[in-house]
């Protein structure tokens, strides 16, 4: 069964039982009897075949995305039981949302390298909902997501805190302001990430709790893109200051204090609430919360300024 759902998903990934067969290493007789075993053992067609590709039924969609966990759950329990008798080493998956996959987590995870060199990080970067999701199917370890989520299947650990603020460029009007009253925003053009977001997530709450109801937004998947149209005046933006340390630092963009608002979150680690950790797992876990905390980004908006920020201790 093992090997039949291998050479299935295979397949499923390809298209093609050539090339399954020479990504696997075997013949394309032998992968098509493991398919045709496959279809008898659960008595329906699981792919369409034509003459350029092979599609997967509903039935075969049902089987990829099942299987797909199947193996992870097997490539899981061996790694648990190995984890018995030897030192952490192998595969750790992570998925982090934008803001900490792109900007937080890179430097974390040199270090966390450098102390654990058996082990192999492998990273996916989506947006918060995504990575929720993929954890509680198994296909990741461990999520690392703005904004909390509430599910049963799920533990959540607070790791590090954030504060967002309006963002705008170094050539707005308001760039000089610091601190602006809401009514002073009513007209301006909102670029921000897609709903699903968590750095949405906080962007629809601020409108909410002003009672701003933007006239003109313009969505992006992609915080670069964000911060590059912000940078040539095309509108606001509410994000992060781990996003543009950078751009902080040389003056190209600015922040905006909203009166008697304050935009903070926290940043989580997401696990499934019901299964072991690997070593690999506990020690990234343990290594993440004190190396945020002796590495911290400021997050009140007197910080934000044009020098580097000094390393503090929480």
């Amino acid at each position: 069964m093992d090997q039949g759902l291998r050479i299935f998903i295979t397949v499923a990934k390809t298209r093609s039982f050539s090339r399954a067969a020479e990504e696997l290493h075997l013949t394309q007789p032998a992968v098509s009897q493991q398919i045709r075993s496959l279809e008898s053992r659960y008595d329906t067609r699981l792919f369409e075949r034509n003459n350029k590709s092979v599609e997967l039924t509903p039935a075969g969609k049902i089987l990829f995305r099942e299987g797909t966990e199947i193996l992870n759950q097997y490539a899981r329990t061996k790694r648990l039981i190995e984890d018995l008798t030897q030192s952490a080493n192998g595969p750790l998956s992570l998925g982090a949302s934008y803001t900490f996959g792109e900007y937080v987590l890179p430097p974390v995870l040199a270090k966390f390298c450098a102390h654990y060199p058996q082990i192999r990080p492998k990273v996916t970067i989506h947006n918060t909902q995504r990575i929720a999701e993929e954890v509680r199917r198994r296909m990741l370890d461990i999520g690392l997501v703005e904004g909390k989520i509430d599910h049963p299947e799920l533990e959540i650990l607070p790791v590090s805190e954030d504060e967002l603020f309006v963002t705008l460029s170094a050539n707005h009007p308001l760039a000089s302001a610091g601190k602006v009253h809401v009514k002073d925003l009513a007209d301006e053009r909102w670029i921000l990430r897609e709903n699903g977001s968590g750095t949405r997530d906080v962007a629809n709450q601020f409108f909410k709790d002003t009672g701003l109801s933007p006239k003109n937004i313009l969505e992006f998947g992609s915080t670069q893109v964000i911060k590059e149209s912000v940078e040539t005046g095309l509108g606001l933006s509410i994000l992060s200051p781990w996003s543009f340390r950078k751009e902080l630092l040389l003056g190209t963009l600015h922040t905006l204090s909203v009166q008697g608002i304050s935009m903070r979150r926290h940043f989580y680690a997401l696990t499934r609430a019901t299964s072991f950790h690997t070593k690999a797992m506990d020690l990234f876990l343990d290594f993440l919360t004190p190396e945020l905390h002796n590495h911290p980004f400021p997050t009140t908006h007197a910080h934000l300024s044009l020098e580097p920020p000094q390393n503090e201790g929480l």
